[in-house]
């Protein structure tokens, strides 16, 4: 009896063990989902409804911070910028605030970079500032005489695009991660495509399918993280999750064996069986040829000698 799909529609508020961030929690299982000996278990997602409500710089991510050094100060003083969801003028503006060497900053929308205008002699540590894609630098230290343009584009996002669907307490070998190239328990790549405080809801065309290792699930363990790793920190709001679990028959086929059908194998062989016997009586008729051909030879050359000996002497 073929088994039909088993649902799951998951609240973050209705999760055991919720984490303080709000990514990561428990889902026990009434019944158990068991799949036959002749099937696996895959499953897929179906939507995720999520508010944008996580900061794009903040602590947790450890992105937060610039380091500079002023003219003529002889050590580097690290600016820590608050938790929060900024753009890059606000993020801007808060630095000038901070920064008495930093004069002035533009952004240019047509190229996506900003320059800052600083006191001569000061130095943007580039090179130690998790802060530095945000505003569109490389990681490179610079002094400055006057001005410093960005040599990269702003990326506000900070390399974070996507979430990533994780059930942590299943495991599959669907999918594989560039960060480490090994299978992971990724269920789904979710694009972060939606302005900040937002409320969004994916429903992906063409879900992921994940087979399944393990024949039975009794409980469903999830978090919701960055593509690096870690875990989206939502600030206390929640999300909605629907997940399909179905049943995949195994389908065994011994390898090099086909099924054909016993009346015409019995034909294929007799017919193979007459295409050897002609070709054996091609054969015996070769031979007999080349028999007949060797002894007139013979007769022919007893034949001339005869005749030599029989002409007369000269």
């Amino acid at each position: 009896m073929a088994h039909t799909p088993v649902y799951l529609t998951i609240r973050s508020k209705d999760l055991q063990n919720l984490s303080a961030a709000n990514s990561y929690g428990r889902m026990p299982l009434q019944s158990t989902i068991t799949a036959s000996e002749d099937e696996t278990l895959v499953v897929k997602l179906l939507s995720f409804t999520w508010p944008n409500s996580f900061y794009n710089l903040s602590a947790s991510l450890a992105n937060n911070t610039l380091i500079y050094r002023a003219p003529n100060a002889i050590s580097d003083t690290t600016i820590v910028v608050p938790d929060g969801n900024y753009c890059i003028i606000e993020l801007l503006a808060y630095l000038s605030s901070v920064i008495p060497s930093l004069t002035d900053y533009t952004y240019s929308e047509i190229t996506n970079k900003v320059t800052l205008t600083a006191t001569s002699g000061t130095t943007f540590r580039f090179d130690i500032s998790p802060i530095r894609r945000m505003l569109g630098f490389n990681g490179t230290s610079y002094t400055v005489t006057s001005t410093l343009t960005s040599d990269r584009i702003v990326d506000m996002t900070d390399a974070k695009t996507s979430l990533l669907l994780r059930i942590t307490n299943l495991s599959a070998q669907s999918v594989i991660e560039s960060s480490h190239s090994r299978f992971t328990n990724v269920v789904a790549v979710i694009p972060i495509d939606v302005c900040r405080n937002h409320i969004t809801s994916y429903r992906p065309q063409n879900p992921m399918k994940i087979a399944l290792t393990q024949g039975s699930i009794s409980d469903v363990q999830i978090a919701i993280t960055f593509e690096e790793g870690q875990h989206v920190e939502f600030n206390g709001a929640d999300w909605e999750a629907v997940l399909e679990i179905s049943y995949m028959k195994e389908v065994h086929t011994p390898r090099h064996k086909t099924n054909v059908d016993p009346a015409l194998m019995k034909r294929m062989q007799l017919h193979y069986a007459e295409v050897d016997k002609r070709a054996n009586g091609v054969r015996g008729l070769t031979q007999f040829a080349n028999v007949v051909k060797r002894k007139l030879s013979g007769v022919k050359q007893i034949d001339d000698r005869r005749r030599s000996n029989e002409s007369p002497s000269t």
